[in-house]
C-alpha cells in the first residue's frame, strides 16, 4: 500500500462523496493508520499462503494481520489450491480470532476448467469450517484476458 497517496485518495473521496463507500484489498503486509480505517468502509485482506511463493515471514506479518482482524470493517480472502491451503486458512483464521462469516475462499486457477477442478476439491473443507466460497467470475467470463 502506498500509505500517504493512498490516505490521501481516500480522503478526496469521501471528501467529494460522503456516501460513497470505499473499498479496499491488500495482502494484510502493513497495518492501516488510524485515518485510513476512518475513510474506508471495508477491507479485503488477503494474505499469501505459502504456495504464493511468497516468504512467509514477510506475508503473514503478525503485527498487521492482528490490526486488521481487530477490525469490523475486514474481510479475510484466501486464495487456495488444496484443502491443505484451506487448513491454513482455518488456523490463521483461530489464531487471529478471526469469526468463519469474515473469510471467503477462493479458487486459484486462470482457467474456468482449473476453478471446476479446485473448487470441488476444496468446497467441502470450505463448508466444514463455515468459510464463503468466493469464484472468480471474471476468468469464467473472459478468461485470462486483460484490460476489459
Amino acid at each position: 500500500m502506498q500509505r500517504d497517496a493512498v490516505l490521501a485518495l481516500t480522503q478526496t473521496l469521501k471528501a467529494r462523496a460522503p456516501t460513497l463507500l470505499v473499498e479496499i484489498e491488500t495482502n494484510g503486509t502493513i497495518a492501516p493508520s488510524d485515518a485510513l480505517i476512518a475513510n474506508v468502509d471495508l477491507f479485503v485482506v488477503s494474505p499469501k499462503l505459502v504456495h504464493s511463493g511468497n516468504d512467509a515471514a514477510r506475508a503473514l506479518n503478525e503485527d498487521s494481520l492482528s490490526a486488521f482482524a481487530s477490525l469490523e470493517t475486514a474481510h479475510f480472502k484466501f486464495v487456495c489450491q488444496d484443502e491443505s491451503d484451506v487448513e491454513a486458512a482455518a488456523r490463521l483464521a483461530r489464531h487471529f480470532a478471526i469469526a468463519p462469516t469474515r473469510v471467503s475462499i477462493m479458487p486459484e486457477g486462470v482457467t474456468p476448467a482449473a476453478l471446476n477442478a479446485r473448487t470441488g476439491a476444496l468446497i467441502d473443507a470450505i463448508a466444514e469450517h463455515g468459510f464463503s466460497y468466493s469464484d472468480r467470475l471474471h476468468i469464467r467470463l473472459f478468461g485470462q484476458q486483460r484490460g476489459i
